[in-house]
């Protein structure tokens, strides 16, 4: 009986651990290959991105990437970048002209995934080329959607800012703002994780515990 009492509490440890959220999805989507009259290019060298603030759950970060106008290879070379809000860079990629993945975004995974802590704002930029030469990035429209994660977006209603550094071909922090950009310059991209709730540490402790008690009772028995 104890042996069955000992499963039973096993089982319903297992029922109770949290994996809600934990599949790994583009923190971007939805954008299509189809031309648009807001995807643009740029008549500067710069860094290009957007502010956002993770909303109660931490994010796992486990690549970056950025948007492939019409998903058929990158015109130029590009690095991405992710920073905290005062500038420090997290993490970064570099990604060359011609990298394609046949969708609308290229991605080079992190060799150490980044967590990005609840409740934090960070920017994401990208470096790109002037004109005909540089690959174009699209502005926050209903072409696409943010992850389904509890998360908003950064200083301006429920958008991020969009911020740019001109004049520069090197992956720097952009400090720029731009109004018009409606949220952002949507064109660097992340793949990103829920991070599990502390229920999923407490439960797996639990867990450990049962498993325990259960190889006592065998043991008796």
């Amino acid at each position: 009986m104890k042996l069955i009492y000992a499963l039973l509490g096993c089982l319903a440890l297992l029922g109770s651990l949290n994996l809600h959220g934990m599949d790994a999805m583009p923190w971007i989507s939805g954008l299509s290959a189809t031309p648009d009259d807001t995807d643009t290019s740029f008549a500067v060298d710069g860094v290009y991105g957007y502010s956002f603030t993770v909303g109660e759950t931490a994010l796992e970060v486990s690549a970056l990437g950025i948007y492939d106008y019409q998903a058929d290879g990158l015109l130029s070379d590009h690095e991405v970048g992710l920073y905290t809000s005062d500038g420090m860079l997290v993490a970064s990629v570099s990604l060359e002209a011609g990298a394609s993945s046949g969708e609308s975004f290229v991605y080079v995974s992190l060799s150490t995934p980044i967590i990005l802590s609840a409740d934090a704002e960070y920017v994401v930029a990208a470096t790109y080329l002037r004109g005909t030469a540089g690959d174009s990035t699209a502005y926050a429209n209903d072409r696409f959607c943010f992850a389904t994660f509890d998360t908003t977006w950064g200083n301006v209603a429920s958008y991020g800012t969009a911020l740019f550094t001109n004049e520069t071909t090197s992956l720097v922090y952009p400090t720029g703002q731009s109004a018009s950009a409606y949220g952002g310059f949507i064109g660097p991209n992340m793949i990103v994780a829920a991070v599990p709730e502390p229920s999923w540490t407490v439960a797996a402790a639990g867990l450990a515990v049962g498993l325990l008690v259960l190889r006592r009772v065998r043991r008796r028995g």
